[in-house]
């Protein structure tokens, strides 16, 4: 997914691959949400999301699911 979404194959995400994966996936967002996301998840400040945040950023969301147990599926 994220090789996908690496347009120029950097292993980063910059804002506008970011913008343009979720619109590939059907999701529009504006690019104050673009910034604001890449903002929360970008950890070391360079204005990209690395695989590593974007992997942190995916199980961080797998690990509070697990964590909440059968609750989350009311």
């Amino acid at each position: 997914m994220f090789k996908a979404m690496d347009r120029n194959g950097d292993k980063n995400l910059d804002p506008t691959e970011f913008k343009y994966a979720m619109r590939d996936y059907g999701v529009k967002i504006s690019d104050l949400e673009v910034s604001a996301i890449v903002k929360y998840f970008d950890k070391d400040r360079n204005g990209k999301i690395s695989f590593d945040e974007f992997l942190r950023a995916i199980r961080g969301e797998l690990i509070k699911t697990h964590s909440h147990g059968v609750c989350n599926f009311r």
